[in-house]
């Protein structure tokens, strides 16, 4: 039951996050929500969106998994929050930061499916989408 109720909390959280970022990216307020990101990447995960971002692609899963002993929650939050990072700056017409941050979700999505014992129609769906992106701006992905 602790597990469960703090499972929901965590959700619930990030469910918060969400909803105040939306409201950055009517606004207009980039930075803000770049802001906000950093501050649920610290206070949910213990890291920083600067430390992702540090890891080459090809340690980022082993970084999360083995080093931080993240669970497949904990990644999926850290997927979740890297790409509505890359978003952000992909609406900043900041493809170069936006497309690495794109990577590296593309990297956390493909570890979760083969992982996880459920399929996500919406994870699928944001790949493609992804793949898109980088496939436009001439990135290899």
């Amino acid at each position: 039951m602790i597990r469960k109720d703090y499972l929901l909390r965590y959700f619930e959280e990030l469910g918060q996050v969400l909803a105040k970022l939306m409201g950055f990216k009517e606004k207009g307020d980039f930075k803000g929500g770049l802001e906000l990101l950093n501050e649920t990447f610290s206070s949910m995960l213990h890291i920083s969106s600067g430390d992702l971002n540090r890891i080459s692609s090809d340690k980022l899963v082993s970084y999360l998994s083995d080093d931080l002993q993240f669970t497949l929650t904990q990644i999926s939050l850290v997927a979740e929050l890297l790409f509505e990072e890359a978003e952000l700056y992909n609406q900043q017409t900041q493809q170069e930061d936006a497309n690495t941050r794109y990577r590296k979700v593309l990297i956390l999505y493909k570890y979760l499916s083969q992982e996880e014992k459920s399929y996500s129609m919406e994870r699928v769906e944001r790949m493609e989408m992804i793949n898109t992106i980088l496939d436009a701006s001439g990135n290899q992905n």
